[in-house]
């Protein structure tokens, strides 16, 4: 919809977007907008504009906590970003990129360090400086590189994935020696690394032991096989242990550890080890299409994020553990005890649909990530600290601390307790949020008015568009869509267009990417 300031669009949620140029605001935006253009034009139409979009364009924030990926730069990131020294990396002579593959080499103990635009392309060359084609490599079954990577290990590199089942993400010394084969027999793939991941995503964000990887990493050296840690979330590892970086480190030749996700930076991963696996390994980067330019913008806001952001993950795993805590005792659901920042849901109940509970959570301002056919994924993390509470700074964040864990329990636990109010009284799958509030629980006696109860939510939810569409009229904004995505609108950067709709988030299944 547009009016003469700007474009106006739902987003997830309920949630609404001022467009205006190229900038989105929020309806307090608009708001305030509205309150600066009254002082430097009085008149009672600008106050009214203001007044009637505070009102009609009530703003639902809603708590994201599908991944850490989905976190924005902070104020300090941006400036640092916006000072950057830069030069061109591809040359090598880039400074602000100097400087961190420097540090991060440093802190891991290695000799060489090379930044890679994701943990995915910092995987696979870790991957193909350790192998050849024909080569095998053994990798996890649940582990991001099995599942997320587009069998990279065969397409990109032409090796033979050997995948084990693991006991929470650890290869033992056992199933390498099962794994190594006699090296003169030309019928057989000669296994040449191993592959693990450290937290595991898969495994609840789980912390494999360091003495397990010292354990597994004696053997494959003993036996000459290399071995790889996929570390996006090391960081988290050695918060939550006390460990320090450089011991995790030591149990791989290569390690690849983001930036981008529970560090709050937007964009990159960096990969480390001996210096001529990482000049081999810049060399199939500019191959793979990786080199960037004046890179320096975003090794700025990696520096800014090792200077600041690593302390507070501890506050996550914080969040993790309350989270849990608060939605423990619903009954028919199993809730995960989190080592880190990832909380498993598993629908155990038959009534308990995944797509209903996502649905529902979703309506009311709660995103998951579905995680398989049973299970949702939250990343428990606060989606506005990331951003800073404007003009309150970070005490604003941690007065705000204990509030948001109330909010994220209570949200996450109501329907699924209305739901389990209605089997107990019951007897039969109701669904979510069959009752408006404080209307009684009834007993259905078939499961057939679950879909009667559902036709009468979504009519619901019609009426109320209906009425918002009135009330947009009488404002005399018209229907117009926008060239966006609900992840584009929120951007600072956007630039509107014309021709296609705005789309809402979709539910992410087993076969995408959650990182």
């Amino acid at each position: 919809m547009r009016n003469a300031g700007g474009w106006i669009e739902n987003g997830p949620a309920g949630a609404k977007r001022i467009l205006r140029g190229s900038v989105a605001y929020t309806c307090q935006d608009c708001v305030r907008l509205g309150r600066s253009r009254s002082k430097s034009r009085p008149g009672p139409r600008s106050r009214s504009f203001a007044t009637k979009v505070s009102r009609s364009f009530a703003v639902t924030q809603p708590v994201d906590l599908r991944s850490d990926t989905v976190t924005r730069p902070t104020p300090a990131m941006r400036r640092a970003i916006a000072e950057a020294v830069v030069g061109d990396d591809v040359m090598g002579d880039d400074p602000t990129m100097i400087e961190l593959e420097s540090r991060v080499a440093a802190l891991c103990g290695k000799e060489a360090a090379l930044f890679v635009p994701s943990g995915t392309m910092g995987n696979q060359l870790g991957i193909a400086v350790s192998t050849r084609p024909g080569d095998q490599v053994m990798i996890e079954r649940e582990s991001h590189v099995f599942h997320y990577e587009q069998a990279g290990v065969g397409a990109n590199n032409g090796c033979l994935a050997n995948v084990v089942t693991t006991e929470r993400g650890a290869i033992t010394p056992a199933m390498l020696e099962d794994a190594i084969e006699d090296p003169e027999d030309d019928h057989v793939a000669r296994l040449a690394l191993a592959c693990a991941e450290n937290t595991h995503n898969r495994h609840g964000g789980a912390v494999v032991p360091l003495d397990a990887l010292r354990a597994s990493a004696a053997t494959a050296r003993a036996r000459g096989v290399r071995v790889h840690l996929d570390g996006a979330r090391l960081w988290n590892a050695s918060v939550a242990s006390g460990i320090p970086i450089r011991e995790w480190a030591a149990t791989a030749d290569t390690v690849m550890m983001c930036f981008s996700k529970g560090l709050g930076a937007p964009v990159g991963s960096i990969l480390v080890g001996e210096g001529d696996a990482m000049r081999r390994a810049r060399r199939i980067r500019k191959r793979w299409g990786g080199g960037m330019r004046q890179v320096g913008i975003l090794a700025a806001a990696c520096l800014h994020a090792l200077d600041h952001h690593v302390k507070r993950l501890a506050d996550d795993h914080r969040r993790a553990r309350a989270l849990a805590e608060g939605v423990r005792d619903v009954p028919g659901l199993r809730v995960s005890a989190p080592e880190t920042n990832i909380v498993f849901l598993d629908l155990e109940h038959a009534a308990l649909d995944l797509p209903t509970v996502h649905r529902t959570l979703e309506e009311r301002g709660v995103w998951l990530l579905p995680y398989g056919r049973r299970r949702l994924r939250a990343s428990a993390r606060d989606p506005r600290a990331a951003r800073g509470a404007r003009g309150a700074g970070g005490g604003a964040r941690l007065a705000g601390e204990r509030g948001l864990h109330a909010r994220h329990r209570g949200l996450i636990a109501e329907p699924l307790v209305d739901l389990e109010h209605g089997l107990e009284q019951g007897g039969v799958a109701r669904g979510l949020d069959q009752r408006l509030p404080g209307e009684p629980v009834r007993r259905h006696r078939s499961a057939d008015h679950l879909h009667q109860i559902a036709a009468r939510v979504v009519e619901r939810g019609r009426r109320q568009r209906r009425r918002a569409s009135r009330r947009t009229r009488r404002l005399g904004l018209v229907d117009r869509p926008i060239l966006a995505d609900w992840d584009t609108i929120q951007s600072s950067e956007f630039e509107p267009g014309a021709g296609v709709v705005a789309r809402s988030a979709a539910p992410v299944d087993e076969g995408s990417d959650p990182c």
